[in-house]
Parts: structure tokens; C-alpha cells; sequence
């Protein structure tokens, strides 16, 4: 799943966006932006500044991955939401959602595991499923 095209169900994304009013959507194409406000790969969120945004990510999951989730958890946006695999055997997991000491999220943070297979659009081909389930890390400063 690591190219960009895989797009957001819009019904999914609409349930969210009521709930925390993004303004912008950080790692978009321009054919599948969710909000008038999007960085593209070329003009990659990841350089931008995230502070005082209400950022919706649903960030490539390739190697890049580990920066996506490290810049929401810089905690400079307002409210940051990703779309990520929901995998706990990582090290992006275990440095920057999970408290392992604790046993819980780590402050500011929280995850929501979402039943069954969210289904993407894959460059214009509806109802695709990722391999594995789908999670929310949402990160609320």
C-alpha cells in the first residue's frame, strides 16, 4: 500500500470531518483530496507545518511511514487523525502511540480499531480492502 492513490471512502471521511473539522488533508493527490486545503506528494506534508491545523492524514504506508505518525506527535497541530494499519508489532507503534511502561496510549493520544476491512478506492477501481484491518491514531494536544 505504498503508493498515495488509495482514497479515503468519502462517507468514512464526511463521519470524521463532522467530528473534527479538518483543515486540511496532508497527504492527498489532487484526485483524491477530501478538503480544498491538501498537500500533495509533490508539496509533501511532511514539510509543512502542521501547528495550529486540524490535520486529516491518510499517509502512505512505505518507509515514510514512522514520519507521518512523528509529525502528529509533535504535538504542534490541534488535532491530528491517520489512517494507519493497525500494526502494534512496530516501532512506530511502540515510540509514538503506545506507553509500553504504562500499558496505555501515550498522552494526547488515542487509537481506535475499526471492525472488519475499511474498503478504499485504488486509482479508480472502488471497494478495495489492505491486507490488514485499519486503525485511527488520533492525537489531540
Amino acid at each position: 500500500m505504498g503508493n498515495p492513490d488509495w482514497e479515503t471512502p468519502p462517507r468514512f471521511f464526511a463521519s470524521l470531518n463532522d467530528q473534527y473539522h479538518f483543515t486540511v488533508d496532508a497527504a492527498a493527490s489532487h484526485a483524491n483530496a477530501l478538503l480544498p486545503r491538501y498537500w500533495t506528494e509533490q508539496d509533501s506534508g511532511l514539510k509543512h507545518s502542521w501547528a495550529g491545523e486540524r490535520v486529516f492524514c491518510n499517509p502512505p504506508y512505505d518507509h515514510n511511514l514512522y514520519a507521518w505518525i512523528d509529525k502528529a506527535a509533535v504535538r504542534v497541530a490541534e488535532v491530528a487523525v491517520l489512517i494507519l494499519p493497525p500494526s502494534v508489532d512496530t516501532t512506530w507503534f511502540h515510540d509514538l502511540i503506545w506507553d509500553c511502561n504504562l500499558h496505555q496510549t501515550r498522552p494526547g493520544v488515542s487509537i481506535q480499531f475499526l471492525r472488519g476491512r475499511l474498503k478504499f478506492n485504488f486509482m479508480g477501481v472502488p471497494g478495495l480492502a489492505p491486507r490488514l484491518g485499519t486503525m485511527l491514531a488520533i492525537f489531540e494536544y
